[in-house]
């Protein structure tokens, strides 16, 4: 998804795209469900480039507590990004304002009057995926001990009133004492 930067102007110009799933790797987190919707607003000021965009997406998690497949839109609200050319970044490096933008991660570089946004896309969706995943609040997860989902088959196993999870042992003691 690459966009021409001498065809920009100063007016904004609007890019509805939709980007196939298979371009969009998010690795072994999540998997992008169909297609990507983005819509980016894109005008050019001198040689800096001001991108304003949403992303909507369905991706495919997997639940941290019973590690079934489950699916969860993903709506990012408004991003900004500025563009500038790598010459530029590097002429201007010297000075301090210049040092900041290059610190920025809302700041990107693009060369050969060419501007690869599907890296950034792919970044704001991982940055979306929640660190626990969960396909819903009240999931009770999996039983430790026979491994079924507490929350559909109802795990059979019996509930320790001790409360010692060392008891479980007690099992595998051999009878011959």
């Amino acid at each position: 998804m690459k966009i021409n930067i001498q065809s920009l102007k100063e007016d904004p110009v609007v890019f509805p795209l939709s980007i196939a799933q298979a371009k969009l790797d998010l690795g072994d987190e999540a998997r992008v469900q169909g297609a990507v919707s983005v819509i980016l607003s894109i005008h050019k000021v001198s040689e800096k480039v001001f991108i304003r965009g949403e992303i909507h997406a369905q991706l495919q998690l997997v639940c941290a507590r019973c590690l079934e497949a489950f699916e969860r839109p993903v709506d990012t609200n408004e991003f900004f990004l500025m563009a500038v050319p790598f010459f530029l970044k590097q002429q201007r490096r010297q000075s301090e304002n210049e040092q900041l933008l290059e610190d920025d991660p809302a700041t990107i570089v693009y060369e050969a009057d060419q501007l690869d946004l599907l890296p950034e896309i792919r970044n704001f969706l991982i940055l979306n995926i929640p660190m626990k995943p969960l396909c819903s609040l009240d999931c009770q997860g999996i039983c430790s001990r026979c491994g079924k989902k507490k929350q559909d088959v109802g795990c059979t196993c019996r509930q320790r009133a001790d409360g010692n999870s060392f008891s479980v042992l007690e099992e595998l003691k051999p009878d011959n004492r």
